[in-house]
């Protein structure tokens, strides 16, 4: 039988009201003090990751970036008190929830190039940035003139403010290879790695930024921590570690200006995005993803097709949206940029949530590439 509360001596009474207060105190100071990975959005766990592959080399415009834009860059990163963290961090992070500092950046670089390395390293060193190394053992193997030797990643490696990440041993279009021959090259390349360097790579680049479906479940069977494409946007906690985003710096899209803007970008959060298979079955492709319900409004939202500009946004249905382009794709790499204005305080710069996709069409050769700054009206 329940006791009688009405029974029990008023000072009881008011030491137990007294006790019940004390006790949601507590309650409410430990749901504060609760690790930051327990109630962590996409606005608390993202990161900005930058992709150079050349710096200062004029025979190859269009995977360079003059020396005078990248100083330019890192004194825009100094200027504005980003925080560059090694990739370690971030993917640790993001493995774990915690949060990150809200300008976090992650500087990486592609190909191992001695000259590359040579001119940046001063410039990283003197910021006290850290920054990823991604290269291909052959090129390293072979010698190939103009990439560093095993010597080189060998003191690298000794350096704290570097990372080292593998490429496929052959660096070639993937998704043109049959999966025995990729596999062979990814299985090269941990090799080698190991055998000259003494350890196992975490991070692995898609070359070209090219992959498929099945490669990404072949790749989920190795023990890399992530693995970056070369799709436009921002990496988030939730989103997919075997192919983040990484806004591509060369001379046709490391202008100061659109550097500012990616730097400053949020992430888009998108589920249930079609095509799944980044090569393409039809041409033009049905696009459709749904936007996460945190994002309450979409009325902003731009998409724009490289060699296409604008889509048009045919139907967006709740937090569904499906673009149809209006023309087939004509690249073997087509890019679509998807951009929302965020609400800034009056007096504040401009800031966009940004997401990117990209599609290839293995029947264009590599030479048909379109380049795409777009992202902006």
């Amino acid at each position: 039988m329940p006791a009688d509360y009405t029974r029990i001596p008023q000072n009881f009474k008011s030491w137990h009201r007294s006790l019940l207060v004390l006790w949601v105190v507590f309650a409410l100071s430990i749901s504060l003090s609760a690790p930051a990975g327990a109630a962590v959005t996409a606005d608390q766990s993202y990161a900005v990751i930058y992709a150079y592959q050349r710096v200062g080399d004029d025979d190859m415009p269009h995977v360079s970036l003059s020396l005078e834009q990248f100083s330019a860059h890192i004194r825009e990163l100094q200027k504005e008190n980003y925080v560059v963290a090694p990739l370690a961090d971030v993917i640790d992070a993001f493995k774990t929830g915690a949060a990150l500092s809200p300008k976090t950046v992650v500087l990486t670089f592609d190909g191992a190039h001695t000259a590359t390395l040579e001119r940046i390293k001063p410039i990283l060193t003197a910021a006290g940035y850290p920054y990823t190394v991604f290269f291909n053992s052959e090129a390293i193997d072979r010698q190939e003139p103009g990439s560093l030797t095993w010597d080189d990643l060998r003191k690298l490696s000794k350096d704290k403010s570097v990372e080292l990440g593998i490429l496929p041993a052959h660096y070639a279009h993937m998704v043109s290879q049959d999966m025995p021959g990729n596999t062979a090259s990814i299985n090269k390349a941990i090799g080698r790695f190991q055998e000259e360097l003494g350890t196992t790579p975490r991070y692995f680049a898609w070359p070209y930024g090219e992959y498929t479906k099945d490669l990404k479940n072949k790749l989920s069977e190795y023990n890399f921590d992530a693995a970056l494409g070369y799709h436009a946007g921002v990496a988030y906690d939730r989103a997919d570690r075997l192919a983040l985003p990484r806004f591509v710096l060369n001379d046709l899209s490391g202008d100061l200006d659109r550097f500012r803007q990616t730097a400053a970008a949020l992430p888009l959060p998108v589920t249930d995005a079609v095509p799944e298979d980044p090569v393409l079955r039809d041409n033009p492709p049905l696009i459709g993803f749904t936007v996460s319900p945190n994002i309450r409004s979409l009325s902003g939202l731009a998409c724009f097709v490289s060699g296409q500009g604008k889509v048009a946004t045919t139907s967006i249905a709740g937090q569904r949206v499906e673009l149809r382009p209006a023309r087939p794709f004509n690249a073997r790499r087509t890019r679509l940029n998807c951009t929302l204005p965020v609400e800034t305080a009056p007096g504040e710069e401009p800031r966009w949530r940004w997401l990117g996709f990209i599609y290839v069409d293995p029947e264009f050769d590599e030479q048909t590439v379109i380049f795409d700054t777009s992202g902006f009206e």
